[in-house]
């Protein structure tokens, strides 16, 4: 794998910053509306990416813990579903590593129909993703395994229904997941 990519942040970041180090190994400044130009080559195959609009997460930290990630294309018009969400575990935590035990921290940002910020902790499922008390709902999953960091890591598309505490769902469509750990095996469907 190899890349040569250029960003334009089109909307503020959010995050913790460096002040999220005290709590965590690492931490994440996120953006909800990023121009990607430049281009990824995956398996001798070269894709060319011209002012593409996406979500980005930028992680940094002293430590990579396992993780999970997952953002849909930003909707073209506003009303329009879109989300990016990160999933963290107690390994990253440097504080309170028993209150999280066998579960997952998980905060994210929604667009249209999803709400604009959600943070919950919660067990993982096979192909569902805690929101509160909604859920993001992996189906079709199709992916790769890879290393990152001389880690196993596995990078995959899928398609993604938003389901509100109510029941009602959201089809947001197709979003990247990209994970490594055991405890996120469960997510593939």
């Amino acid at each position: 794998m190899a890349f040569v990519l250029e960003f334009k942040v089109l909307v503020p970041g959010k995050g913790t910053g460096e002040c999220g180090l005290v709590l965590a190994h690492m931490t994440a400044m996120d953006y909800l509306r990023m121009e990607v130009s430049g281009w990824i080559s995956l398996n001798r195959r070269r894709i060319e990416l011209d002012r593409v609009i996406g979500y980005a997460s930028m992680h940094f930290g002293d430590f990579l813990p396992n993780y999970a990630g997952i953002a849909s294309v930003p909707p073209q018009n506003p009303p329009g579903a879109g989300i990016l969400v990160n999933v963290t575990d107690s390994d990253d935590l440097k504080h309170g590593m028993a209150l999280v035990g066998d579960k997952s921290v998980v905060y994210g940002y929604g667009s249209g129909p999803i709400p604009g910020l959600f943070l919950t902790m919660g067990k993982l499922e096979t192909g569902s993703i805690p929101l509160g008390g909604a859920r993001l709902e992996l189906s079709n999953l199709k992916g790769f395994a890879h290393f990152l960091l001389d880690r196993p890591t596995t990078t995959a598309v899928a398609s993604t229904t938003y389901v509100a505490d109510d029941g009602s769902a959201v089809p947001i469509g197709q979003v990247v997941l990209d994970f490594r750990g055991a405890e996120y095996a469960a997510l593939i469907p």
